[in-house]
């Protein structure tokens, strides 16, 4: 537009001196000249506008798949997978399975502990860092790390690594983190009956577009209109504090108050839309960021405590 208007004015000026020179010549002139330029600038911005708005589509897109986290398996990563698992955590136990409807978990197996932790890590990217199933097995407990396959089923995916996990036998408990607590929101509402498992829920956000919203690298439109992206991109949101009386087992709300990727004014939120569930532990770890958390002693101590409650 800036360069329309621009160029529109110097064709003015140029026929305004080629008017004083000759009138008639003068009005031939402009008019071709100012069909010239029209003709430009359509030819110029039509294309333009064209590259903009693929460019923004395709952008929509990615975000639809860093959001919903749809990332195909390949060979390379598993490799990798496996050669940082023996870097890592060479102590460790672990197995990669896939699950009845097609989600993958990785059962990282502590060698004396009968202490299981189901583990929904938020990331976009498919296999947890090995950095916190690390820390989880420094806490004396087994680790089953679930990668759902996208945000439209990831209740299904969690359906199914509940039901792996209640093969097994000892204390069990579900530590859901960052964009994970959203995903055990919609877990939770879909359940028919109560769910008996104490669960742990780090540095959460109270619905999905508010965790859009607030997140540092979003753009300003997805920021704006997070429920409306949503919608397109047909994933339900849920607000968490509805959902909680879906759990009979003990709950553990925790976050950092330095918390800049989902600010800890989600905490607030979740706590103030609670109805139902009147039993919730809620913790604020002072001084911790978004992934700090499993290194407090704070954390390490609500995860004793959810196994003996």
């Amino acid at each position: 537009m800036i360069y329309f208007l621009l160029s529109f004015i110097s064709a003015c000026i140029i026929l305004q001196c080629i008017d004083n020179y000759n009138v008639f010549w003068g009005h031939v002139c402009r008019d071709a000249l100012f069909l010239g330029v029209v003709a430009i600038a359509v030819l110029v911005h039509v294309p333009l506008w064209l590259i903009v708005c693929w460019t923004l589509l395709s952008f929509m897109k990615f975000w639809d798949d860093v959001i919903t986290g749809v990332f195909p398996e390949s060979r390379l990563v598993m490799a990798l997978h496996n050669a940082i698992g023996k870097l890592s955590a060479s102590d460790m136990q672990f197995q990669r399975k896939r699950l009845m409807n097609g989600a993958w978990i990785t059962h990282y197996r502590h060698p004396t502990s009968d202490k299981l932790v189901l583990f929904i890590h938020g990331r976009g990217l498919p296999r947890d860092s090995f950095t916190n199933v690390h820390r989880y097995h420094l806490l004396d407990a087994s680790v089953i790390s679930l990668d759902v396959r996208n945000l439209r089923t990831c209740h299904i995916d969690i359906h199914d690594a509940v039901t792996y996990m209640n093969q097994g036998s000892g204390k069990a408990i579900i530590i859901a983190n960052s964009l994970g607590v959203f995903m055990m929101a919609r877990y939770l509402k879909s359940r028919e009956s109560p769910l008996e498992m104490p669960i742990m829920l780090c540095a959460g956000p109270s619905t999905l577009a508010a965790a859009i919203a607030s997140y540092p690298l979003t753009p300003w439109f997805l920021r704006k209109h997070a429920a409306a992206f949503l919608r397109y991109i047909n994933v339900e949101d849920v607000e968490l504090g509805e959902v909680l009386h879906q759990c009979n087992g003990s709950v553990t709300l925790i976050h950092g108050t330095d918390d800049r990727v989902i600010p800890v004014k989600h905490l607030d939120r979740i706590i103030n839309t609670r109805t139902k569930k009147k039993c919730v532990c809620v913790i604020r770890v002072q001084n911790a960021g978004h992934s700090e958390l499993v290194t407090r002693e704070e954390f390490k101590t609500a995860m004793q405590m959810s196994f003996h409650s």
